[in-house]
């Protein structure tokens, strides 16, 4: 108290700082009475829900600067922030029917497309060296060398192929 019996002055504390929360409470409050008209709101009503707005933002928050520390990026992205909710189960599901802008689509291979492994195939290694002929196969490719038809007849050629592979037709096929 004072010398002169007057109240001690203090300095003025907004609504949010009193309650420790850092979204504007009287925000709050002015958005629940045109939200409302006809209802009456208490005051602890716009400190809860800036609370919960409050953590909801830090939750979402945390979780996409995980996934932007994943891709290595220092910034939080609408892609980064959807793929965070979409890892989060809770948040997943209440932000089901919400389309975040620039938040691309989820990763997602079906998965008859995924190649299976094969027993059959063996990767070929360049250090490798082709098996040498047995004396068998000397003599039987010796033999194959041979030319074989008819002698005299030139063999025949198959007629060269448009450029590109592409196939021009004629009227006469129509």
């Amino acid at each position: 108290m004072s010398a002169r019996g007057g109240k001690k002055k203090t300095t003025k504390l907004s609504r949010s700082t009193r309650a420790g929360v850092i979204f504007p409470v009287g925000r709050m409050m002015r958005y629940l009475r045109t939200g409302t008209h006809k209802y009456r709101i208490g005051m602890g009503a716009p400190v809860y829900m800036a609370a919960v707005i409050e953590y909801l933002a830090a939750e979402i928050l945390e979780l996409a600067g995980n996934a932007a520390r994943d891709n290595k990026k220092g910034r939080i992205t609408p892609r980064h922030i959807k793929l965070a909710v979409a890892n989060d189960e809770e948040l997943n599901q209440l932000l089901r029917g919400v389309t975040i802008s620039n938040g691309g689509v989820l990763p997602r291979i079906h998965p008859e497309l995924l190649s299976k492994k094969r027993g059959g195939r063996v990767k070929v290694d360049s250090q490798m060296t082709a098996p040498e002929k047995t004396e068998k196969e000397v003599k039987s490719s010796k033999r194959s060398s041979k030319k074989r038809g008819k002698p005299g007849r030139k063999p025949r050629v198959s007629p060269a192929l448009p450029p590109h592979n592409k196939i021009i037709y004629t009227q006469s096929h129509w």
